[in-house]
């Protein structure tokens, strides 16, 4: 039997889960996308000025707290609804809500880049990749249109 666990156990194992799963899924892919499209755009200015390769650390790291912060927004927006997003100052969540655009944008650009390749590759790991992501979006838009339409509707009875 399993034991039975109280209130507030069950929320830090819903958070911790819900953090890393962000962390796996918004903040590795991210971190690494970011990563190579920094280094390719601060190699020529770091060769330009003769400076030390060194510098070129500068471009992961910083990747990476982009990624991170996406991943603890992301873990937000999936445990606090679109509630997340409206908290702070007018320019915090005009950012917030650009962020989620940009991101959203990104990962359909991704998916039709993946399923394209699916179509015109004959290597078999970009055709499994390219299924599991479509398979992962469809799923997320449908989860996320969901929620979307529940969070309008409970906002409109409210009014």
């Amino acid at each position: 039997m399993a034991p039975d666990l109280d209130s507030e156990t069950r929320t830090r194992a819903l958070v911790a889960a819900v953090s890393l799963g962000a962390v796996v899924l918004v903040a590795v892919p991210s971190t690494f996308v970011l990563s190579s499209f920094f280094v390719s755009v601060l190699e020529p200015v770091v060769e330009s000025l003769g400076a030390s390769d060194l510098w070129l650390l500068a471009a992961p790291a910083f990747a990476l707290l982009i990624g991170l912060q996406l991943a603890a927004e992301a873990a937000a927006l999936r445990l606090h609804g679109l509630a997340a997003l409206r908290h702070g100052g007018r320019r915090l969540v005009f950012a917030r809500h650009l962020v989620v655009a940009i991101t959203t944008a990104l990962a359909v650009g991704l998916v039709t880049w993946y399923s394209t390749s699916l179509v015109v590759a004959n290597s078999w790991v970009v055709a499994v990749l390219g299924g599991l992501v479509a398979v992962a979006a469809l799923v997320a838009i449908v989860y996320e249109s969901t929620a979307f339409a529940v969070d309008h509707r409970s906002n409109e009875q409210r009014l």
